[in-house]
């Protein structure tokens, strides 16, 4: 079963593809490359704009968004990051590495999470929750041929900012053909992934069936479980960035 929701068109694009997307709560935070930012509860059919943040757009690009609850404040918090833009002319030497950054919606401080020891460079990496655990998705990147997807969910983190974790290999899925990529675990049992041709499967951990869900056009989608909800995007304090 699928629903269509209604979402504030942002900025100037019209282009859903080009909107960046995250959500808490039944409220999604629909972001642009620049400074737009907007919270709407699609349920309730509500939006609200935010003010802009200070940094400048033409040195600035956005490339996430987040959207967090603080129990202790009661309060809704946006967090963006991105980076500067290369100017003409400009040559750097940049040597790729992946890290977790995660943000504390108390102290309001970064974390780096340590990722798992044997983990390969040429692997495509996905954070997902599985069972109210941070798990990561590990799949090769390229298309074509049968993939098999690794999935590992974090156990314990040890320090402060730059503290170590430790993670367990629970399953590997597959292989599989047709698979582009892995998005969410929408149900427990059950692993939302992308098709080549653009369609939504879903894939069912105990029964190792695959299903198509029928419904569902190739349109831009963006990989969280949706939950409706009553709250307001009008409540509560200002927003904080």
């Amino acid at each position: 079963m699928t629903e269509d929701f209604d979402l504030p068109v942002i900025s100037d694009e019209p282009d859903m593809s080009c909107l960046l997307g995250c959500h808490c709560n039944g409220i999604v935070c629909l972001a642009d490359y620049g400074k737009t930012l907007v919270l709407c509860n699609p349920a309730i059919m509500e939006y609200k704009a935010l003010p802009e943040p200070c940094h400048s757009e033409y040195d600035f690009v956005t490339l996430g968004v987040g959207l967090g609850y603080d129990s202790r404040a009661n309060d809704y918090k946006v967090v963006k990051f991105g980076g500067r833009k290369f100017q003409p002319g400009w040559s750097e030497h940049l040597k790729a590495e992946y890290v977790i950054i995660s943000f504390d919606m108390f102290d309001e401080v970064f974390r780096r999470i340590s990722l798992p020891d044997n983990l390969q460079t040429q692997q495509c990496i996905k954070l997902a929750v599985w069972n109210e655990s941070l798990a990561l998705f590990l799949y090769p990147g390229e298309r074509g041929a049968p993939i098999s997807i690794e999935v590992w969910v974090m156990d314990d983190c040890f320090g402060g900012v730059k503290g170590s974790c430790s993670w367990t290999k629970k399953l590997t899925i597959g292989p599989l053909d047709g698979i582009a990529t892995p998005w969410t675990f929408w149900k427990n049992d059950e692993l939302l992934i992308e098709a080549i041709d653009g369609g939504l499967l879903s894939y069912n951990l105990c029964s190792h069936m695959l299903r198509t869900l029928g419904g569902v056009e190739s349109i831009r989608r963006w990989d969280f479980s949706y939950v409706r909800s009553l709250v307001s995007v009008h409540g509560g304090n200002q927003a904080h960035w």
